[in-house]
């Protein structure tokens, strides 16, 4: 049984190391793509579709790094009640990565309606909303893209027909550099529509979501095995014989 203890916290103590690196690997990419799309959830896109897989990076990621911390106390002070605590926190944080991850592929099948429908809304309230116009011009710079489909697109918006000019069919954010010369040929146009490209982006980032959810759910795994290593040991060394004046953690050997 020694051996198995010793080998479990092993373990642990690489387990607990990959919680600190994973975590800050974690907060850092989810803070790096909170920053770029926080503009997208403010009204035309929800915060499912834009920043969902931000914000469960961040959480994970805080969590691991805590958890992490926890680890290590439970695995060299092997205190029971901090051992149990730590079980407690590595199961509910596993059910967790599962669960977040099904929901992370599930939703990213059905994705397309939802992106389709409020872009076109953006477009129809382009005009109308400052909100909708400028979340609109970020998504089209950012992503580098022009309407849904194509920029042919604007030509069907109130904004257009609000245009003295015809010859002025989409915004400056539907080229690069904001830098539009509405020639037939013109060659600063991004002539991709911005639905295909916002669908592939975000469905790689709920599908890394995910994977990254099923792969840490995996060391959690393990982590629980280590941990009733740890437990089983402790119950048995409490049900030794005790001698009276040996000090024990959960109180004098008797």
């Amino acid at each position: 049984m020694a051996l198995c203890t010793n080998i479990s916290k092993f373990f642990l103590t690489v387990i607990n190391l990959l919680f600190w690196v994973i975590g800050i690997g974690l907060i850092f990419l989810g803070s790096w793509m909170f920053s770029k799309y926080v503009g997208y959830g403010q009204g035309l896109l929800s915060l499912t579709t834009a920043l969902l897989p931000a914000l469960i990076l961040l959480v994970v990621g805080i969590l691991s790094c805590l958890l992490g911390l926890v680890g290590c106390v439970a695995t060299f002070k092997e205190q029971k009640c901090i051992t149990g605590l730590y079980f407690a926190l590595l199961l509910i944080i596993f059910f967790g990565l599962v669960t977040g991850g099904a929901l992370s592929f599930i939703y990213s099948k059905y994705i397309d309606e939802d992106l389709r429908e409020v872009m076109t809304d953006g477009m129809k309230n382009y005009l109308q909303s400052e909100d909708a116009h400028a979340e609109v011009d970020l998504i089209q710079e950012n992503v580098m893209c022009c309407g849904v489909d194509n920029y042919t697109d604007w030509i069907e918006t109130d904004w257009y027909r609000n245009q003295s000019d015809p010859s002025i069919r989409y915004p400056q954010s539907c080229c690069a550099h904001l830098n539009c010369t509405y020639s037939l040929n013109d060659t600063h146009l991004h002539p991709e529509g911005c639905y295909s490209k916002l669908k592939v982006l975000l469905k790689s980032h709920l599908i890394t979501v995910a994977s990254v959810g099923c792969g840490l759910a995996g060391i959690f795994l393990i982590g629980m095995i280590c941990t009733c290593v740890l437990l089983l040991a402790k119950r048995q060394r409490t049900q030794e014989i005790r001698y009276i004046g040996i000090p024990d953690p959960d109180g004098l050997r008797v």
